[in-house]
């Protein structure tokens, strides 16, 4: 019984080896031409903005929740990068009273 198991056991064996060195058990996606990321793709679309002066002691985020009821329904980071993208050459941590930028509106 135990010489049975044991061809058993490296049969198994064998066949798990070569099947994983001819075949595989991950797909080479990169020879396919298939690449893919763990984050989502995200559609490219126009983002919508309200354009708006700066007052003294306003902050970006304090505006961008200004406009959006109050509430920012994307994380701080989102939202500071998608100032920025609205806003090419202006940094959110650096905007400057009495200049007028873009600030985004969110659904």
């Amino acid at each position: 019984m135990k010489r049975l198991f044991l061809l058993f056991s490296i049969t198994l064996l064998t066949y798990i080896i070569y099947y994983d060195l001819k075949v595989g058990t991950i797909p080479k996606q990169e020879a396919e031409g298939i690449m893919t990321t763990s984050q989502p793709v995200k559609s490219e679309r126009k983002q919508s903005y309200k354009e708006i002066r700066v007052q003294d002691g306003e902050s970006v985020l304090m505006i961008i929740n200004k406009v959006n009821g109050h509430s920012i329904p994307v994380p701080l980071e989102t939202a500071a990068g998608d100032f920025e993208k609205l806003n090419p050459g202006s940094k959110a941590n650096n905007i400057l009273t009495g200049n007028s930028y873009k600030f985004p509106l969110y659904e």
